[in-house]
């Protein structure tokens, strides 16, 4: 949708995937704190295991974010220090209160009704409803994303043919509000989309 528009998008939650790939050292901390339980056979990591644990216990989930997330900001800041591009989305679902959240102007919230996201998460991911239903429970509720986000998307359809937003007129109120964060690197603004599993 953003990439239509021009805007270059970096994509954590294929940071998360990458900064946990056999050899990184947010893995040895996950192996470390989780045990090698949550490793397969070759030594990477066995995501849906990790996943069963970290969305039945909140402690955990918690533990998770707090390893991997300082990699995960260092993969993209990474990413946008060498974006040849004049505006910036950062796509991913915990953004709010975490680490990666300074480095935007604007949070906009994707949101999607409970019975769509469960769908949705069931085909992506091939997993049971049950299974589903805690990662949905595992997060905040629709009010929280939109009370902190300046922009909201709504989401129930399966496809969003067209959406525009007003860029110029964000990028100087961006400028003008946090240049510090923005002029470090080439993007000129940093427009963060926080979904929740509505994708």
């Amino acid at each position: 949708m953003f990439r239509t528009l021009g805007v270059y998008v970096a994509d954590a939650d294929l940071a998360a995937r990458e900064v946990v790939k056999k050899g990184m050292p947010a893995l040895a901390e996950i192996t470390e704190y989780f045990g090698k339980d949550v490793l397969l056979g070759d030594g990477s990591l066995d995501r849906r295991k990790l996943a069963g644990i970290v969305f039945s216990d909140k402690a955990s989930l918690k533990k998770l974010n707090e390893i991997t997330h300082k990699y995960i900001k260092m993969y993209i800041e990474q990413q946008l220090s060498h974006a040849d591009c004049e505006i910036a989305a950062i796509d991913g679902a915990v953004i709010i209160g975490s680490s990666v959240e300074p480095l935007c102007s604007y949070i906009t919230a994707v949101t999607a009704d409970r019975e769509t996201r469960i769908l949705r998460i069931m085909k992506r991911d091939s997993i049971s409803r049950a299974d589903a239903e805690k990662r949905i429970d595992a997060q905040q509720s629709d009010d929280f994303y939109i009370a902190h986000s300046d922009f909201v998307i709504q989401n129930n359809i399966e496809k969003i043919d067209f959406i525009k937003l007003d860029i110029e007129g964000a990028e100087l109120d961006a400028l003008n509000g946090a240049k510090e964060t923005i002029m470090k690197y080439k993007p000129k603004l940093a427009i963060c989309l926080y979904h929740q599993n509505s994708d």
